[in-house]
């Protein structure tokens, strides 16, 4: 269920949490030392997967080549020992990273074992410990338990992945077909929670004959989840432990190139987490030994557990702000500016997101700052949204700046002024009062509609054109785009190129927001009269000889005759 958060109740939630350093998954590039695999079997396993081992078997002295299997630091992959060595399989390897600054990857497959190639092994990689129990190729179970320790509340979980299925071959009996599955789904599986589950004589070793050796494993990943179990006793839990958030997301088809991967988690608590496992598998990995497809194989890199340091919506003053979306950042408000940050209310998206107010009633804007412990999917910490609060007259924003015609040669007018009055939420007019061109006032640029788009840091976008606007009285008509960028701080560059018969005209405006005052829109009606003879020059208008001129009145120009 979606919460509204206060500022006050965000920032007292927050106070409880520590993000100096918020936590990652270690090793999560792979990066660190692969250290040779010594599988978990509840016999109590010593074997090294790597080591070409004289074994004593019904007392005769054998040589089993164990092939040499790896582990990243921190992870565990789900390689097995087999009995004693006869049946190890390997089922996850280094390989070239190729993704940003990443040199290595993991990668895991389903593999055949090497005493039975019928048998498929899953491949799967985990922070906690993968187990597997088998008696004469049936019977099979296996998964994950344990886990490492982990007190933050991250929102999803992200990285980058291979896929492939594997193919038979035609020298393929109809046994070994029947072990390729090109339809099954790699398994994103991911969960957080607290206290301890225990479950009784669970099986965890490989047996030919009888039954396999039994021990009383911890934090069973569906102990945890609340799957049901085929093998193991009873399970029990200490007081207060539950479940706090979980994923279990299919990965279907395949991607030869690497593909983002990003899901949230769900949560089901309020609670601080103590603990943290993550399985990657190249399996549909609940569904059984059964399922478990030959080759298939995902490879993985650069896993991050994600932040969110954004909005899901705003209520000012009990009213939704219109057309919210977390990632636009600027939003224009019918009505005043308040004058006190708890007319906000604030749903976050981030479970341990925190939020400032600032109230700018000069300018009738204001800000909210969305800031987590650790970066969003696009790498930010925090996120800014910028709320502009519009009565039922809007204003027009001045700059004040430097503008430069290019016809031919260019001229430089200093100390211009350019207006950007909001009408909507992301758009805008545009307006250039009082144009020169070739030393004679034209009339006014507006173009109305432009398309405005904020950037998480606060850069505003200008987009927008306009066709067969009249200059000159009407005895020119030409087309106007709009294209510019303005900063956080008020920089504006406009560039408004004008498509005239002559040519086109280049027309750039460089300048600063006037923060000083907010002037209204000109009010046409009440603005004062001028007059130009048809070469652009102003005249006196208290003296006209008879003739024709080009009124303008605000933002009205028409051409008029004046009789004696």
């Amino acid at each position: 269920m979606k919460k509204f958060y206060t500022l006050f109740t965000v920032a007292t939630a927050a106070s409880l949490l520590t993000v100096a350093n918020a936590q990652q998954l270690p090793n999560a590039g792979f990066e660190d030392a692969w250290n040779i695999s010594v599988p978990w079997t509840s016999d109590g396993n010593q074997i090294e997967m790597g080591a070409n081992l004289g074994q004593e078997y019904e007392g005769e002295p054998l040589q089993f080549n164990i092939v040499k299997a790896y582990n990243p630091a921190s992870w565990c992959i789900s390689h097995v020992i087999g009995i004693s060595g006869l049946g190890s399989t390997v089922t996850g390897e280094k390989v070239e990273g190729g993704y940003g600054n990443s040199s290595s990857a993991v990668k895991i497959v389903n593999a055949p074992n090497s005493l039975l190639a019928t048998q498929i092994v899953p491949g799967y990689i985990t922070l906690g410990t993968t187990w597997s129990t088998s008696v004469m190729g049936s019977e099979n179970d296996g998964g994950s338990f344990g886990s490492i320790a982990f007190t933050y509340r991250p929102d999803a979980i992200a990285f980058q992945y291979k896929r492939t299925h594997g193919v038979a071959g035609e020298e393929a009996d109809e046994g070994t077909q029947a072990t390729y599955k090109p339809d099954e789904p790699a398994t994103v599986v991911a969960y957080l929670w607290k206290g301890q589950w225990s479950q009784a004589e669970v099986p965890g070793s490989i047996a030919i004959f009888g039954a396999p050796a039994t021990s009383t494993m911890t934090d069973r990943d569906r102990n945890i989840l609340g799957m049901t179990t085929a093998k193991g006793g009873e399970v029990t839990k200490t007081e207060g432990s539950e479940l706090i958030a979980s994923l279990n997301y299919s990965i279907t088809g395949n991607a030869a190139d690497w593909t983002y991967f990003e899901q949230p988690l769900e949560y089901v608590s309020d609670a601080a987490p103590e603990k943290i496992n993550v399985v990657l598998a190249a399996n549909d990995y609940f569904a059984g030994a059964e399922a478990v497809g030959r080759d298939n194989s995902l490879t993985v890199d650069d896993i991050k557990l994600v932040y969110y340091s954004r909005l899901n919506g705003v209520k000012v003053n009990g009213t939704n702000v219109e057309n919210f979306d977390s990632k636009t950042y600027a939003y224009n408000v019918p009505g005043s500016c308040p004058d006190s940050e708890s007319a906000f209310e604030l749903e976050v998206l981030g479970k341990s997101a925190q939020t400032s107010v600032t109230i700018d009633k000069a300018n009738n804007a204001a800000t909210v700052k969305v800031s987590n412990v650790d970066a969003d999917s696009d790498g930010l910490k925090e996120h800014t949204y910028t709320f502009n609060f519009v009565g039922a007259e809007q204003s027009a924003v001045k700059y004040v700046g430097t503008l430069v015609v290019a016809f031919g040669v260019d001229t430089t007018i200093p100390n211009s002024e350019l207006y950007i009055t909001p009408t909507g939420a992301n758009t805008c007019t545009i307006s250039l009062y009082n144009f020169s061109f070739m030393g004679m006032n034209v009339g006014d640029i507006v173009v109305e509609g432009v398309q405005t788009t904020t950037a998480a840091d606060g850069t505003i976008s200008y987009s927008g054109s306009k066709e067969g606007l009249s200059l000159m009285g009407g005895n020119m008509i030409v087309n106007v785009t709009v294209d510019g960028t303005e900063t956080p701080d008020g920089k504006l560059t406009m560039s408004i190129p004008v498509q005239a018969p002559v040519g086109e005209v280049g027309v750039t405006f460089n300048g600063q927001k006037d923060t000083s005052s907010i002037d209204s829109v000109i009010d046409d009606e009440n603005a004062p009269v001028e007059y130009f003879n048809l070469n652009g020059i102003r005249v006196d208008s208290e003296n006209l000889a008879p003739g024709i001129y080009v009124k303008r009145q605000g933002r009205k120009v028409s051409k008029v005759l004046i009789r004696k």
